[in-house]
């Protein structure tokens, strides 16, 4: 299995709470143990990126916070 999908399948296993922050520091410490130290540094990173929103996400949720709601009387609080 090729890095990028390793990586990107412990972000999705992180994202449907099939890995947990354990499971990521196991694997970190196995690898560590083997000498892997940039690997092991780019699982852990993972927990961050899972944790990010994705683009289209973050895009959503700019593209909502310029919203305003207007009062169905137009506004007015007499």
């Amino acid at each position: 299995m090729s890095d990028p999908i390793a990586l990107a399948l412990i972000q999705h296993l992180v994202r449907t709470e099939q890995f947990d922050a354990d499971d990521i520091a196991s694997i970190a410490e196995l690898l560590e143990a083997k000498g892997r130290s940039a690997e092991a540094h780019l699982v852990m990173v993972q927990m961050v990126e899972a944790a990010a929103p994705s683009q289209s996400e973050w895009e959503a949720d700019q593209r909502r916070s310029r919203f305003r709601v207007i009062k169905a009387d137009g506004g007015n609080s007499d």
